[in-house]
């Protein structure tokens, strides 16, 4: 009798182990628990950063190596005394990034985990914990090879702009960036078309028209506007978007225009988001021969 009971006390902690052994995930729906076997897609994840230069904004990046739009991501930062969450939701191509405003000089560490399931989709890919990735660390020091000091903002007459042909380079730089800028001005006396403005060196195509009436297009990071104030002559400019750190826009408006001679450009300014100006406005250009 003991040896029978001792069998089937045996057989049953046997089959206990085998179902554990074979038992991948458990789904608990409607109260019912099923056993299911999980099959996941390894991947590479890997970290990125911008320029790490004090004063400026440093932006970290954790990608998944799935480079979909689903699962979870968390991004945390040492504080010194603990792990501190900064960013989370769902990544982006797999990817889910964290600024640090106005950056210190100093090492910043950070960890991230991405969970496969989650809003708003869940992902085939295998889960990465914190403990999957070596913590990423930032060095942040001044960048003293920029030649820039401050924000500077300039305007020029193009040589040979005294006759039909007018044309004028506006210049911002700045050397610990600025996340908004938005430079505008005037240019006078039209006939014909509108300007070719060239920002950084590319023409902008205009393509569409914004809600408040300009026309508009886009180059890089940069929307760019153009317009005809009043039934005038003359046309407005307006570029909006980043400055990176140690960095300049360059635009470049050519416009043809039968008054010779004398002021060719109205003032233009820069300024951020508050409406304020980031350097000293440009005063009107007069042409250059």
């Amino acid at each position: 009798m003991k040896s029978s009971f001792f069998s089937t006390l045996c057989g049953f902690a046997f089959l206990t182990i085998l179902m554990t052994g074979c038992q991948k995930e458990e789904l608990i729906t409607n109260d019912k628990l099923e056993v299911r076997a999980s099959a996941c897609t390894p991947s590479t994840p890997s970290w990125t950063n911008t320029n790490a230069c004090t004063g400026t904004n440093v932006t970290v990046t954790f990608c998944n190596g799935q480079a979909i739009d689903c699962g979870h991501t968390q991004i945390q930062w040492w504080n010194g005394t603990e792990w501190v969450q900064v960013a989370m939701g769902s990544p982006s191509g797999g990817c889910l990034s964290y600024t640090i405003p106005a950056a210190q000089t100093g090492s910043y560490q950070f960890r991230a985990k991405w969970n496969s399931t989650g809003s708003p989709t869940s992902c085939p890919g295998c889960n990465i914990q914190f403990n999957d990735v070596p913590v990423f660390v930032v060095n942040v020091a001044p960048c003293d090879d920029c030649e820039i000091e401050g924000n500077t903002f300039t305007g020029t007459a193009d040589a040979g702009s005294c006759d039909g042909t007018r044309g004028a380079t506006y210049v911002v730089g700045s050397v610990d960036g600025l996340g908004y800028v938005k430079v505008q001005g005037g240019l006078t006396n039209f006939t014909g078309a509108n300007a070719q403005v060239h920002i950084n060196g590319t023409l902008v195509v205009f393509n569409s028209t914004s809600s408040d009436g300009w026309l508009t297009g886009v180059v890089d990071s940069y929307t760019v506007g153009q317009r005809t104030p009043g039934g005038s002559t003359n046309r407005n400019i307006r570029v909006t978007g980043p400055l990176g750190a140690c960095g300049t826009l360059t635009i470049h408006a050519l416009w043809s225009s039968s008054n010779n001679g004398g002021t060719i450009t109205g003032q233009w300014s820069a300024k951020d988001t508050a409406g304020l100006d980031v350097a000293p406005p440009v005063a009107d250009l007069t042409c250059a021969p």
